[in-house]
C-alpha cells in the first residue's frame, strides 16, 4: 500500500528562454492547497527538486500522476517540454534538464516563494524513456555540471541515447535506480535497462527493479491522442503500474535526500 501523501499538489506552468529556445515547463510541488497556482507548502521548504525527462514524443502532461506522486512526498519536479519532434536533440533535452534544476533553485518563476524554498545540496534527475537517457547524460555532465547538489538519479524504461548513455552512465557517482517493464517492446530490459545498468562504475549504488507484466506505455498517463495501444498489450493495468513506478520513485529518492523532505 502507498503511504499517504504528506502534502497537497500545486501545479503551474512556465515558458523559458534558454539558449535562443523557448522551453515549455510544466511544474508540481507541495503546496497549501491544490491546484493551479497554489502557494508553497512552507513546511516542505527547504524542498528537494527533481527535473524529470518525457519520453520520444510524449508530452510531460502525460506523466501528470507520477510527478504529482512526487510532489505530494514533498518534491519540487520540474519537466521540461520541450523536443517534442520526431527527431528530438538528445543533448538539448540533457541541457534542459540541467537548467531546470538551476530555475528552480533560483525560484525564477516565482513558484515557490522565493529563493531559499528550494534545496541546491538536494537535487535530482529522473525522466521515462527517452527522458531518462537524458537523465543520465545530465547526470553524467555531459552537458554541463549539476553541481555538488545531485544526489541521485532515477530512471522508468530508460532508452538508449546519442550520444551514448550507456557511456554516459560509466561516469555516474551518484545512486541511480532503473526501473524496467518486464513486457516493453519499445525499449526492452535486455537491450536498454540491463546494459545501462552494467555500465554503472563498480561502487556506485544503483539497482534494477523490473516491474513483472509491466508496458513501456505504462509508466504514462492516457492523454488526448497520446494512448497508443498497437505498441503493447499490457497484462498489467495503467494505473498499478504508475502507482508501483511512483512508490519506487519516491522511496529511491527519500533514501538518497535523507530521512524527510523538508
Amino acid at each position: 500500500m502507498s503511504p499517504a501523501p504528506a502534502f497537497a499538489v500545486g501545479q503551474a506552468s512556465r515558458t523559458v528562454t534558454w539558449g535562443g529556445r523557448r522551453v515549455p515547463l510544466v511544474v508540481r510541488y507541495p503546496a497549501q492547497s491544490a491546484g493551479p497556482g497554489a502557494p508553497f507548502a512552507a513546511d516542505a521548504a527547504p524542498a528537494p527538486a527533481i527535473a524529470f525527462g518525457h519520453g520520444f514524443l510524449a508530452p510531460a502532461g502525460s506523466y501528470a500522476s507520477t510527478l504529482g506522486r512526487l510532489a505530494a512526498a514533498g518534491f519540487v519536479v520540474v519537466a521540461p517540454d520541450s523536443e517534442r519532434g520526431y527527431l528530438p536533440s538528445h543533448l538539448r533535452l540533457a541541457d534542459d534538464l540541467r537548467r531546470a534544476l538551476a530555475w528552480a533553485t533560483a525560484d525564477e518563476g516565482g513558484v515557490f516563494g522565493g529563493p531559499g524554498a528550494v534545496d541546491r545540496g538536494r537535487l535530482g534527475l529522473a525522466g521515462h524513456s527517452m527522458g531518462g537517457g537524458c537523465a543520465i547524460l545530465a547526470a553524467a555532465g555531459t552537458t554541463g555540471d549539476v553541481g555538488p547538489g545531485l544526489r541521485a538519479v532515477a530512471t522508468l524504461a530508460a532508452a538508449r541515447t546519442r550520444p551514448s548513455a550507456v557511456r554516459a552512465a560509466s561516469r555516474l557517482t551518484v545512486p541511480v535506480l532503473f526501473v524496467a517493464a518486464e513486457r516493453d517492446a519499445i525499449a526492452p530490459v535486455e537491450v536498454h535497462q540491463r546494459p545501462l545498468f552494467e555500465a554503472v562504475r563498480e561502487g556506485t549504488p544503483t539497482e534494477l527493479r523490473v516491474i513483472p507484466g509491466g508496458s513501456h506505455i505504462g509508466f504514462c498517463d492516457p492523454v488526448g491522442r497520446f494512448a497508443p495501444r498497437w505498441v503493447n498489450r499490457p497484462v498489467l493495468p495503467r494505473e498499478v503500474q504508475r502507482r508501483i513506478a511512483g512508490d519506487l520513485l519516491v522511496g529511491w529518492f527519500q533514501r538518497a535526500f535523507g530521512a524527510g523532505s523538508g
